[in-house]
């Protein structure tokens, strides 16, 4: 069945699962499961597997603190799983029970019999082998070493369980996992998306990652990345204080779901800017933002600055992203910048920016027209595209968010439909804005020719397609004349550092 890994509790003798719970935990479900069915085949067995589960009517597993109350529920009756927070315990339970019902209920000859052989091969067979660590053993290392080539760790229980195993009391880690830590993992998973339980499960590891190290980078005033988020956390809460650090970490959480769900914040042209950063598809400049409403918050700053100093980092990004030629680490140039402002009290950030190559017009310009960014930044080519269709648009309602870039030039084009002469200078452009649009329609159109394309653009409701259609052809030319007319837009939006 798989190793556990075990550490002895010399307080109440208990032991501390190191590796190993959700082992435990699928075997404890399974446990739950055949206890139920000896009602019905095997009464006198009831006995036998309630000592697994219980030791002296207390449960002999006890999961993490966040399924805590799960599982209490599930040794106490499993009927009692309904609400959301059991769900994949329950889903877990549900499965167990119908698979191994189904097995004995579709059996030939003695249903008791074939439950009670069923019953000792989960007893004798299903067999772990178990490491117990001694006093001096690290175990947070060696659980990260026992995980470096398997699955990816689990973050959250991670962090949680060194941060808790530096409190002593058990009482004590309750407290402060119901005080701080376990708030912090709801506030996360009330913030983020996606729509089924695995989907969601990822983006919640992946945000709690990415705020630990945002955290980190503001808090220790260096770049940290993601291999070296555990030690550096590690580092940050053995130096002592724990509940004021996770108090510090909770007031933190609160700011940056924020970032993450902007409809969180209550102050509308904040929410709006935090919008426009939230469709840019970046985390890199969070650290950023969190100095930013720490300064809001110790009224450093004003309300009015930080919605200028978002659309200062949104021009930044976006001016930077056109020029492929940069090679610098975005994640390494937000922590310099962040470890910059912490010392300006959140001020001063344009001149920050610059310092860091917030490029100026003559280069966007060049950049703009020039880059082929759908390959290099194609999450930045959709924004750009919707930020200056928003700007041009007339109609203000526009739904923009589900529509996709079109290549005018096809990538899969059908050469008979493209003038023969210019097919070299179109393939050399298929990537640049000039050749980008927007569309709204079936995706099936898309490799057609400029003549078939011209009666769908004539009826887009976007105007960045709408005025493709007053072309004849379509070539190296158009495609320059079309760039240059964006950019005179995208140098409206997108203002350059002007200290």
């Amino acid at each position: 069945m798989g190793t556990l890994v075990f550490k002895p509790d010399s307080r109440d003798r208990h032991f501390t699962i190191i590796d190993g719970q959700q082992r435990l935990a699928t075997f404890t479900i399974i446990l739950t499961v055949l206890r139920k069915l000896t009602n019905e085949y095997a009464p006198a067995k009831y006995k036998e597997i309630e000592k697994r589960l219980l030791i002296k009517g207390n449960p002999r597993f006890k999961p993490s603190l966040h399924d805590h109350d799960a599982f209490a529920r599930l040794l106490e009756n499993a009927e009692g799983l309904q609400k959301v927070r059991h769900k994949q315990v329950k889903a877990g339970y549900d499965f167990f029970y119908d698979g191994i019902q189904n097995y004995i209920e579709n059996t030939k000859g003695k249903k008791r019999s074939h439950f009670g052989k069923f019953l000792k091969t989960v007893l004798t067979r299903m067999v772990f082998v178990e490491i117990v660590l001694t006093g001096d053993d690290d175990a947070h290392a060696i659980f990260e070493s026992i995980n470096y080539a398997g699955v990816p760790l689990t973050q959250a229980d991670l962090a949680r369980n060194f941060i808790l195993s530096l409190v002593r009391n058990g009482k004590e880690q309750q407290r402060l996992n119901n005080a701080y830590w376990r708030p912090i993992e709801d506030k996360i998973e009330e913030s983020i998306s996606g729509s089924n339980v695995r989907d969601r499960k990822a983006e919640f590891q992946k945000t709690l990652r990415d705020f630990l190290r945002a955290f980190l980078v503001v808090e220790k005033r260096k770049y940290i990345s993601t291999t070296d988020l555990f030690r550096e956390l590690r580092s940050y809460f053995c130096a002592g204080h724990v509940e004021d650090k996770l108090k510090k970490l909770f007031k933190e959480a609160e700011k940056y779901c924020k970032f993450i769900n902007p409809k969180l914040e209550d102050r509308e042209k904040l929410r709006s800017q935090l919008q426009r950063l939230a469709d840019l598809k970046m985390t890199t400049y969070y650290p950023v933002l969190l100095v930013l409403y720490r300064s809001l918050a110790n009224e450093e700053i004003t309300s009015k600055e930080l919605e200028q100093a978002m659309r200062y980092i949104e021009s930044f990004v976006v001016r930077r992203a056109f020029n492929s030629k940069v090679s610098r680490d975005l994640n390494q140039v937000f922590a310099m910048i962040a470890v910059k402002l912490i010392d300006k009290k959140g001020k001063n950030i344009a001149k920050i920016l610059r310092d860091e190559k917030w490029h100026g017009d003559e280069h966007f310009k060049t950049c703009f027209v020039s880059s082929p960014i759908y390959t290099t930044a194609p999450a930045t080519a959709k924004f750009a595209l919707e930020s200056i269709e928003r700007y041009k648009s007339a109609d203000k309602e526009l739904q923009i968010a589900k529509s996709q870039i079109e290549h005018v030039f096809p990538q899969q084009a059908e050469m008979d439909d493209w003038d023969s002469d210019a097919l070299s200078d179109l393939k050399k452009n298929l990537h640049v804005m000039g050749n980008l649009t927007l569309t709204a329609y079936n995706t099936k159109l898309s490799n057609h020719g400029f003549k078939e394309k011209k009666k769908v653009y004539k009826k887009s409701p976007y105007w960045l397609t709408k005025i493709i259609a007053k072309h004849d052809t379509w070539t190296k030319a158009e495609i320059e004349k079309r760039g240059v007319r964006l950019l005179r837009v995208a140098m409206k939006i997108w203002h350059g550092c002007r200290v």
